[in-house]
């Protein structure tokens, strides 16, 4: 057995299914589908992500090696972990033995079918300027200055086809058309395709990294109440840190040379730079964490929340802050 008859008749979905590892229902979306890591049988949640769509991989809890990549290199990886030859070889006599000494029948890849169409759960009705006290409130809550929010946000009427209902919050286009939703109900959504946004900044080599809307709209403000112009450098905001790929595609066609990321202080920010950094490895880049200016906080913007009085921005606090963090390199 080969690695292309391998290919040709294996997926890595079906075959972690032929080796009884079952796919998390609420994590996995369409083409992202996550699983209890089987390089961890004890993992409690859900950190090993397949791509259907080009058939990788990648393990978010290996963080001290090379933790992604083909169907090949997942069983090199499985032997590897078992003590055992990892070579592509031993891989390949792996897939023979695993076959009972045969090639098994074809395995039909997700490509080979023609998806049915799957309605989305929202229709998008409207974007507007912002203009309904409630979301300038929910501004004020998140400490967000006004006139920063109006220069990259919308106000977003939907429809929830289901029920009927229909909604407004705060949105932020994406690079694919589709709306990033916020509103003060805690309604956290995505109107219509799902993708970064990028915001373009002063030019120059550097390139800005936000886990959430609000992480961005966070700098921006503090930005402002700097007095400097904003956004300073060119800006990509992920919206959910599987899109790291998507991120690092414009990165490196970009050829930006430093990358300042502003990532949350959890297990998921972690996670994210880190598959950020192994998809961009070999490119002449250099990283930059700014969380330690918000490293007591779970991000920029509950930070921003904490430092800041309910009736207006205290700019002293924010530039104290900035300069203490600078002579920290944090």
């Amino acid at each position: 057995m080969n690695v292309k008859q391998v290919k040709e008749w294996w997926t890595l979905e079906s075959l972690l299914r032929q080796l009884g590892h079952q796919p998390d229902a609420k994590k996995s979306r369409g083409h992202d589908i996550w699983y209890r890591s089987p390089l961890r049988p004890d993992e409690g949640e859900p950190s090993f992500h397949i791509d259907t769509r080009n058939d990788i991989w990648m393990d978010f809890g290996l963080a001290e090696e090379k933790s992604g990549g083909d169907l090949i290199f997942f069983v090199q990886t499985l032997l590897k972990h078992q003590g055992k030859e990892n070579s592509v070889s031993a891989a390949l006599e792996w897939f023979r033995n695993f076959s009972g000494g045969r090639v098994a029948q074809p395995v039909p890849k997700r490509t080979q079918h023609v998806p049915v169409p799957k309605q989305e759960a929202f229709k998008l009705l409207s974007a507007k300027p912002i203009f309904t006290k409630a979301l300038f409130d929910y501004l004020d809550e998140r400490r967000i200055d006004h006139q920063v929010a109006q220069g990259f946000m919308r106000q977003v009427y939907f429809l929830h086809r289901e029920s009927g209902r229909k909604a407004f919050g705060l949105g932020m286009v994406n690079r694919a058309g589709g709306y990033d939703v916020r509103n003060p109900l805690d309604f956290k959504g995505c109107i219509g395709s799902k993708d970064i946004s990028i915001i373009a900044g002063q030019g120059g080599e550097t390139v800005s990294v936000y886990e959430g809307s609000f992480d961005f709209l966070s700098h921006m403000t503090m930005l402002k109440h700097e007095g400097k112009r904003f956004p300073e450098h060119d800006s990509i905001i992920l919206h959910t840190n599987r899109l790291y790929r998507a991120a690092a595609q414009v990165i490196r066609e970009g050829n930006y040379s430093v990358v300042e990321l502003w990532l949350d202080n959890d297990k998921g920010g972690e996670q994210g730079a880190l598959a950020l950094q192994r998809e961009l490895e070999g490119h002449p880049i250099r990283f930059e964490k700014q969380n330690g200016l918000y490293r007591n906080y779970k991000d920029l913007n509950q930070w921003l929340k904490e430092i800041e009085q309910p009736v207006e921005l205290k700019a002293d606090n924010i530039i104290g802050a900035l300069n203490a963090c600078t002579e920290l390199q944090c």
